[in-house]
């Protein structure tokens, strides 16, 4: 290889390293890179999250499907979950001894179960995004305190952020308490926007969380925004009316097996880190490929 066409590559790897962005500040990530299927519960999930738990011993009818879930400019890695079981649902759990959540926690207090480190610490901002899909039932992804939001009495006095996505792409984003019965009290009330459009396939949700010193947190959504553009405008909010916290996200994916589909659950900090891209180096190897193939095919015609 002469001089020329050396100087060439290193100005196209230039020009890529050029124009790659700065790499996501990814706080916690689940690309569901486990073995496929097997039953979601049974395998170790990445060091920020305790791992999945599903109501019935790991019910079989949730488990990692073979390959990811595919949304228009979306870095996507590993496997994914399909789901479904009748009043079943799996929950992820929030590692709050792992570092990386440090900055979001704090502790909160109520009438039954005292104080407890929970994700919600006041004045942080906090992304989350997942794709979901929902085939003959209604499937669920929310942000709370219990693993399978039944009456618990950490529940008490929190409110949780969610989303529902109906299988003709009907989405509501509500904040709420799962809790019934004697837990099932609390200086909150539940809120939902309805009426949101969105796919009959793959959906891509960004839920934003705004946590504020006393009452008044604010979650919105960005439903099935453009990868790699700004933040923009949100598709819904909801300022809450009591303490938004969490340490668990929960799913529900339909009464049967199959019936709902989960995939690149990302936390972040920012609406970037949450909607990333591929990788930079695809795209410099692209480059560099061309580079050399054009000078290639100009030295045989000189």
């Amino acid at each position: 290889m002469n001089n020329q066409i050396k100087n060439a590559l290193l100005s196209a790897a230039f020009a890529a390293a050029s124009l790659s962005p700065t790499k996501a500040a990814i706080i916690a990530y689940d690309g569901f890179n486990y073995t496929s299927g097997t039953q979601l519960g049974t395998n170790t999930a990445p060091a920020e999250f305790t791992g999945w738990v599903t109501q019935n011993s790991n019910n079989p009818g949730y488990q990692v499907n073979s390959g990811s879930l595919a949304y228009t400019g979306l870095q996507t890695s590993g496997n994914s979950a399909g789901g479904g079981s009748i009043y079943t649902v799996s929950g992820l759990g929030i590692n709050l001894s792992n570092s990386a959540w440090t900055p979001y926690k704090a502790g909160f207090t109520n009438q039954y179960s005292g104080t407890t480190q929970l994700i919600g610490a006041a004045n942080t901002t906090l992304y989350l995004s997942f794709l979901m899909s929902a085939a003959t039932d209604t499937s669920e992804y929310a942000l709370n305190t219990d693993n399978f939001h039944n009456a618990n009495p950490l529940n008490a006095g929190f409110l949780n952020a969610g989303v529902s996505l109906t299988p003709s792409g009907g989405v509501t984003l509500n904040t709420n308490s799962f809790t019934s019965g004697t837990y099932d009290t609390g200086p909150r009330t539940a809120q939902s926007v309805t009426g949101l459009s969105g796919n009959a396939g793959v959906n891509l949700f960004v839920l934003k969380l705004q946590f504020v010193a006393g009452v008044g947190d604010v979650v919105s959504l960005f439903l099935n925004p453009t990868v790699g553009a700004a933040e923009g405008t949100p598709t819904a909010s909801i300022t809450t009316t009591g303490d938004l916290a969490f340490n668990n996200a929960n799913w529900y994916a339909g009464y049967n097996p199959g019936m709902g589909k989960l995939d690149e659950i990302r936390f972040g900090t920012t609406f970037a880190d949450v909607t990333p891209v591929p990788e930079p180096s695809t795209y410099a190897m692209l480059l560099l490929g061309a580079g050399a193939l054009i000078l290639f095919r100009r030295r045989r015609v000189v």
